[in-house]
């Protein structure tokens, strides 16, 4: 490869390591939100402007965990090797998840929207491990009870970590790739 097009490839991973560690950009908690991830104690996860608040929750074990949905549209709760199902708009739906572990999931409607369940210490097997979850009967009721905001017992997950880990990651692919080259 000719060493001017090495040069390019290099500074290309520099001017990405830089960017990555210079730029506050955030990692939303997907769909249309653009907030910063949030972290939440309870048994509720709301749904709203097509995002999940908290963004992970932590659980104790054998309590259900109501997902409510605050917008007009439907939200599914898809996880791997579990499924919540929809949960329609204005609606809400219990989930029990029986043993400790970190249970991920998303909405299949709004890509980028997705959230995590940490119930107990997390030491379980989740359900990668054949943890078991149980879709709760919803009530007849489509209209939610209110239910309190996490507000204040949020807490933001530090961006700029996530950024300078973006900006690693494409410096080095470009170094790799001129080192490779030569």
């Amino acid at each position: 490869m000719r060493p001017a097009v090495l040069r390019w490839i290099v500074v290309a991973g520099l001017l990405a390591a830089a960017m990555g560690t210079s730029t506050l950009a955030t990692a939303g908690r997907g769909g249309g939100c653009h907030d910063d991830p949030t972290v939440a104690e309870g048994t509720t996860v709301l749904m709203e402007r097509s995002c999940f608040v908290g963004t992970v929750t932590y659980a104790p074990v054998g309590e259900a965990i109501t997902f409510v949905n605050r917008d007009k549209l439907p939200h599914t709760v898809t996880g791997v090797g579990w499924d919540g199902g929809e949960v329609d708009g204005f609606a809400r739906k219990d989930v029990g998840f029986e043993e400790e572990g970190v249970y991920v999931y998303t909405c299949v409607y709004h890509p980028g929207m997705s959230g995590a369940i940490v119930i107990g210490d997390a030491t379980g097997p989740g359900p990668a491990g054949g943890g078991s979850v149980s879709i709760v009967q919803p009530k007849a009721s489509k209209t939610p009870k209110p239910t309190p905001d996490p507000g204040p017992e949020s807490t933001p997950v530090p961006a700029a970590a996530l950024g300078a880990i973006a900006g690693l990651v494409g410096g080095g692919v470009g170094f790799g790739l001129a080192r490779r080259r030569r």
